[in-house]
C-alpha cells in the first residue's frame, strides 16, 4: 500500500466539528490519512495555544497538508503555511484583508462595489463628534457589524444617533466572539493596518429591498475557478432571521456573468497579496436595478453546505479540490448537475434547554439533518434573529421540491413550532 499523506483538519470551534462530520476518510483517496485537530471548547478560547498546538502537530506527525473549514481556522491556516513552508495555502496578509471588513473596503474592491462606509473604535467612541462624522459619511439608516465578526454576530440596523449609541454600549459587553487581538498583534502589521487590533466596528449605508447572493469558487496555483452562485433568503414574517441558502440562483446570464466580473476583479487583488490553494466566497447585494455592491468577504470554503456540493455539482468536493490542488493536479472543471439544493435552518425563537424545543430522536433518523445543539444545552434568547438548532441539507429536481423537503424536514424536529417562523 501507497504511503499515504497525513492532513490536518482544523478544527478549532465547536462549528468545525460539526461541519467536518462529513470528511470521511471513506469518501477520499485512501492516499490521504484525515487527523482532525479540536479544541476542548474551554473558555475563554486561546487562539494562540490553538496555533502552538498545530504546530507541534505538523513537526510530530509529518503533516503534508491543512484543510480549514471556517473563518477561525483559515487564520491558522495561514500561520502555519507561514512556518512550513511545504505546506500550501494563503498568505497571512491576504486572509487578513478579505475577514476585515473595513480594509475588505479599502483594498480588495473598486468604487462601483462598495458602499458608504466608516470605521469606529469602540474603545475610543465616547467622542460625540466621532459618532457624527460616522453618520454623517454613512447617513441614515445604517448597519453595523464587528469588523472581524463572523456569522451575522453582534450585527445591527442603526436608524438614529441615539442607536448607534445603544449599540457602542452593547458592543463594549459583548461576548462570544474570539479574542484575535493578540494573533493580530503577532501576525499583521500594524503600522500599515492600524486598525486590525483594536475593538473597531464598520458602519455601513444599509442596503434594503436586494437579493443577497454569494459567489463561491477557489483559487489553485494562481487560477480561478468558479463553483455556484447561492442565493440567502430570510423569512418574510420575519425579515431578520435567516432561513436558508438555495443553489443554484436562479439568474439570468447577463447578471451572472456581471457576478463574475466583479468576483473575478476582487481574487485578482487577493492574489496580489498571496491568496492561492484556498476557498473564497463573496457575498453581494444586487439591487432591483442590478447594480452589485459588496456585502462581504468570506476567505474559506461554505462548510455547512460540503455535502450539498457534492450532491448538486460535479467534482463539486471543496475537500478533494484542495487536496488535489495540494498535489499539483489542475482541478476538474466543477458543473452543476441540474438539481436544486437547500441549505435551510431549523430556527426558534425560543429558548431553554434544547430537548425541550428539538427532537433530537426523530432527528437521528435522517442524515440530511446535522444538530447544532446537543440536548443538554442551553439555546439563549435571541432576539429579533432567532436560535439556530440544526441545519438541513436537501436537494431536489427543482427549488420548490428542495424547499418542500426541507419545511417538512423542519415540522418533523421541532417541538414548539408556533416558536418557528414559518412563510407557509
Amino acid at each position: 500500500m501507497a504511503k499515504q499523506h497525513p492532513v490536518l483538519i482544523l478544527c478549532p470551534t465547536k462549528s468545525d466539528t460539526i461541519y467536518a462530520q462529513p470528511i470521511k476518510p471513506s469518501f477520499y483517496n485512501t492516499k490521504f490519512k484525515f487527523i482532525p485537530i479540536t479544541w476542548t471548547f474551554e473558555e475563554p478560547f486561546d487562539l494562540m495555544k490553538y496555533i502552538t498546538t498545530c504546530e507541534e502537530l505538523v513537526r510530530n506527525k509529518d503533516i503534508l497538508h491543512v484543510v480549514s473549514l471556517t473563518d477561525v481556522g483559515a487564520l491558522v491556516h495561514t500561520v502555519l503555511c507561514q512556518r512550513f513552508p511545504h505546506l500550501k495555502g494563503p498568505s497571512v496578509e491576504s486572509n487578513f484583508l478579505a475577514t476585515h471588513k473595513y480594509y475588505s473596503r479599502q483594498y480588495l474592491e473598486t468604487p462601483e462595489t462598495q458602499l458608504k462606509h466608516a470605521i469606529l473604535n469602540i474603545d475610543e467612541a465616547n467622542d460625540q463628534k466621532a459618532i457624527e462624522n460616522v453618520l454623517n459619511i454613512t447617513g441614515i439608516p445604517g448597519f453595523l457589524k464587528p469588523c472581524t465578526g463572523t456569522r451575522s454576530y453582534g450585527v445591527s440596523r442603526i436608524f438614529s444617533k441615539f442607536d448607534l449609541e445603544k449599540q457602542i454600549i452593547r458592543h463594549k459587553q459583548l461576548s462570544g466572539l474570539v479574542d484575535l487581538k493578540p494573533y493580530f498583534l503577532e501576525y499583521v502589521d500594524q503600522k500599515q493596518y492600524p486598525y486590525s487590533a483594536m475593538n473597531c466596528v464598520i458602519v455601513e449605508e444599509l442596503v434594503t429591498g436586494a437579493r443577497i447572493l454569494t459567489l463561491d469558487g477557489c483559487v489553485i496555483k494562481g487560477e480561478v475557478f468558479h463553483w455556484v452562485i447561492s442565493e440567502s433568503l430570510y423569512w418574510k414574517t420575519h425579515p431578520k432571521s435567516f432561513k436558508a441558502v438555495v443553489l443554484p440562483a436562479s439568474i439570468e446570464d447577463v447578471l451572472e456573468a456581471k457576478l463574475w466580473k466583479v468576483y473575478n476583479t476582487i481574487v485578482a487583488m487577493m492574489i496580489a497579496k498571496g491568496f492561492d490553494n484556498q476557498f473564497v466566497n463573496i457575498e453581494v447585494f444586487v439591487k432591483p436595478n442590478s447594480e452589485i455592491k459588496l456585502m462581504e468577504i468570506n476567505p474559506r470554503m461554505f462548510p455547512q453546505a460540503l455535502t450539498l456540493y457534492r450532491l448538486c455539482i460535479a467534482h463539486g468536493d471543496p475537500v478533494s479540490t484542495l487536496l488535489d490542488g495540494n498535489l499539483g493536479m489542475r482541478p476538474q472543471a466543477p458543473h452543476l448537475t441540474g438539481k436544486y439544493g437547500v441549505n435551510g435552518y431549523v430556527n426558534t425563537f425560543g429558548n431553554g434547554k434544547a430537548e425541550d424545543l428539538f427532537d433530537f430522536e426523530a432527528a437521528s433518523g435522517y442524515k440530511e439533518i446535522q444538530c447544532l445543539f446537543s440536548p443538554g444545552e442551553v439555546v439563549p434568547l435571541s432576539g429579533e434573529e432567532g436560535s439556530n438548532l440544526a441545519f438541513i441539507n436537501v436537494c431536489s429536481e427543482t427549488e420548490e421540491g428542495a424547499m418542500k423537503k426541507y419545511f417538512t424536514l423542519c415540522r418533523k424536529v421541532v417541538k414548539k413550532p408556533d416558536l418557528s417562523p414559518w412563510d407557509e
